[in-house]
């Protein structure tokens, strides 16, 4: 009889979103390594907890891969013969602990109950999986238990359609002495207004002489329309600022293309890769540098800052990481 996984994942029918590409990429690769998968959507209250526990059990799903956030249907852990894979794709107990990166205030209380529940479900599964360095070592420490790191990367239809592009338009490979094109996909304030002055002040102060494009596509306007009066106020008559609406992969990806640099804003740079850094790798564009010391994420992706010539050899492909790591996936399996 062949395997069966029951992966339980949200908005994965979203494509183009983060957790959506990761969750298709899990069951691409099972489905290559001959077990039969089924996506669904994850429980989001006690009536379809009850219909997910009455699926698994009535189709023989000995294996289920929970990706979370949400973090939530941790009694999923207990059920009898069934083994039990954690996909963590954030720090719940971090963000409790930090405010989210500093955006809302912290909770030490809500941390403190959330850190022993990780702890737990990390002992239950059979499995624990997740996307960041910074996550890997915490959730380790955590439960004294080894976690598996995969992180986030690119799809192979990603990486077609970049090629396409790259054959049909030119790709800007070296900066303008008179002017330079930054470019942020995706959020941009919401993940903190004081990181975003001083991701302004750090291009103005190394790029004074030259004519500045800063383009951010599909962040949520009302929350970075002030941009324009900051720059204003600040007297950065080089800067132009464009904020556009969300776009589609495929326009994105070309836009990105002509840009000369990508801004990728962190919640927490020990712990976060921020949503579409990857997208920048495999598009060959340079990702600013607005830290002021190392951490996690510089560390990890200091190959791709622009100060020296950045170097674009590594795959992020998710299949390409997905197979690293085939052994232990399947292993797990029963």
């Amino acid at each position: 009889m062949n395997k069966k996984l029951l992966i339980l994942s949200p908005n994965f029918t979203l494509r183009g979103q983060p957790v959506a590409e990761r969750t298709l990429a899990y069951d691409r690769f099972f489905k290559s390594n001959s077990i039969e998968t089924k996506i669904k959507e994850t429980p989001k209250n006690i009536f379809e907890l009850i219909d997910i526990i009455k699926y698994i059990y009535k189709n023989n799903f000995n294996n289920i891969l929970i990706t979370m956030p949400p973090f939530r249907n941790w009694c999923l852990l207990l059920l009898p013969k069934v083994n039990t894979i954690l996909d963590i794709r954030d720090g719940w107990s971090i963000a409790m602990k930090s405010g989210y990166g500093g955006t809302v205030k912290p909770n030490i209380f809500k941390a403190s109950i959330t850190r022993i529940i990780e702890y737990i479900g990390i002992k239950l599964s059979t499995l624990t999986i997740t996307c960041t360095p910074g996550l890997e070592q915490y959730l380790q420490n955590l439960a004294n238990k080894k976690i598996l790191l995969i992180p986030n990367g690119y799809n192979d239809d990603d990486k077609r359609i970049v090629d396409s592009l790259r054959s049909t338009e030119s790709d800007s490979t070296e900066t303008k002495k008179d002017e330079i094109k930054f470019i942020c996909a995706g959020k941009f304030s919401e993940y903190g207004v004081e990181k975003v002055k001083l991701v302004i002040d750090k291009i103005y102060n190394q790029y004074t002489n030259i004519n500045i494009t800063l383009t951010v596509v599909g962040a949520n306007a009302q929350e970075n329309n002030w941009i324009h009066k900051y720059i204003k106020q600040k007297n950065y008559k080089n800067i132009t600022f464009h904020l556009l609406d969300r776009i589609q992969k495929n326009e994105l990806y070309a836009l990105i293309l002509e840009h000369d640099m990508a801004i990728t804003i962190i919640r927490d740079p020990d712990y976060d890769f921020g949503t579409k850094v990857f997208d920048y790798i495999l598009c060959n564009k340079p990702i600013f540098n607005y830290f002021d010391t190392n951490n996690n994420f510089t560390k990890y992706f200091k190959n791709y800052f622009a100060v020296d010539k950045p170097i674009f050899s590594a795959s992020f492909l998710r299949s390409d990481l997905l197979e690293k790591d085939k052994e232990n996936l399947l292993k797990v399996l029963k």
